[in-house]
């Protein structure tokens, strides 16, 4: 009994190591660098200031101040809810104005001179946003005049969190909803 334990041993031990030789053979060449660039990684470089997406639109200006109107009347407020100020700026004057501590937010796809819309609302009953209500909260919306998109926005006031997540407000829609 104790002679077939033995062999049953020797087997098991050698089977493994011949296993891991192969394996270790088989693979020894997968950690080389060289084999895991793709073709052509050599030539490619990271750009750190890539040209961005959205230009400098200047020469719109006629175009973009004719909109004002149209973009004013998404804003659906109710109550004592109102737009307090509605200004045309460039980004870099949104940023600037906005910058904590004169650090600036680098955003690579906006170019600094692009003419957008800060428009600044009046929540005087209330914000509702992910995190929390805000009570009296001021929101400033960066809209981009030509694709009209939100490109930023803050917002200030005394912050209420939600009791209960967000499933407690299930059906419920934010005082700027559609």
């Amino acid at each position: 009994m104790k002679n077939i334990t033995k062999w049953t041993t020797v087997l098991a031990t050698m089977a493994v190591l011949a296993g891991g030789l192969w394996y270790t053979s088989s693979n020894a060449d997968a950690a080389n660098p060289q084999q895991l660039k793709p073709i052509g990684a050599e030539n490619q470089s990271y750009n750190l200031n890539p040209e961005p997406k959205l230009k400098a639109n200047a020469d719109q200006k006629t175009e973009i101040l004719s909109k004002k109107d149209e973009i004013s009347k998404k804003f659906r407020l109710h109550g004592n809810n109102k737009i307090s100020s509605f200004e045309l700026k460039t980004w870099d004057e949104y940023n600037t104005g906005n910058a904590s501590n004169g650090a600036k937010e680098l955003n690579t796809s906006i170019d600094d001179s692009r003419l957008v819309w800060v428009v600044k609302v009046d929540f005087a009953d209330g914000y509702d946003t992910r995190v929390g209500h805000f009570k009296n909260a001021k929101v400033t919306y960066v809209i981009d005049p030509e694709t009209e998109h939100v490109l930023a926005q803050d917002v200030q006031g005394e912050q209420e969190t939600f009791e209960g997540g967000p499933a407690q407000f299930a059906g419920k829609t934010p005082v700027d909803a559609d």
